[in-house]
């Protein structure tokens, strides 16, 4: 890979916030590179070594992969805060963290309901609509609800599968 690996630190002129992330009761500090990073690193390097084409990570690409791995972090982070804070706990722990992790991965806790509830209605309202569209004289307002109930529940799995990263 033609970049560099990035290095971050937190100063008191860049940082916002009340401590250094990387060494927990301290000031601000720098933040110690990390090994995880390394090992991810490593494995494009090599997944891209396996093949002729693609070679190398373009500048750009390697920007929004970065941009994206901070995003990453961030949400995961915020998501751990969100447990510790309903847990009540004084720090975020590890599990905290790890919780933040499924939360973002699987696109949230509300979307897993969307995708539920808009089965439900897509279901029952295709069911309803064949049911009446079989009788001997189906309803006009029955075949329309019915529709419109599928359409809802179609739109509603559609959105919340769509919207998952």
């Amino acid at each position: 890979m033609s970049a560099s690996k990035p290095t971050a630190s937190m100063s008191s002129a860049d940082s916002q916030g009340p401590a250094d992330l990387a060494t927990p009761g301290t000031a601000r500090g720098s933040i110690p590179e990390d090994a995880s990073l390394g090992f991810a690193v490593d494995t494009l390097t090599t997944a891209l070594t396996r093949k002729e084409h693609p070679s190398d990570f373009s500048d750009h690409s390697l920007a929004t992969l970065f941009d994206l791995q901070a995003e990453y972090v961030g949400d995961v982070g915020l998501a751990a805060i969100r447990e510790a804070q309903r847990r009540g706990t004084d720090v975020v722990s590890a599990v905290d963290v790890e919780h933040g992790d499924r939360v973002v991965r699987s696109g949230g806790r509300g979307k897993a309901w969307i995708e539920a509830l808009g089965g439900v209605f897509a279901g029952a309202g295709t069911g309803t609509f064949l049911q009446t569209a079989l009788e001997e004289h189906p309803s006009t307002v029955g075949l329309s609800v019915a529709a419109l109930v599928a359409a809802v529940g179609l739109v509603a799995t559609t959105a919340a599968l769509f919207g998952r990263r």
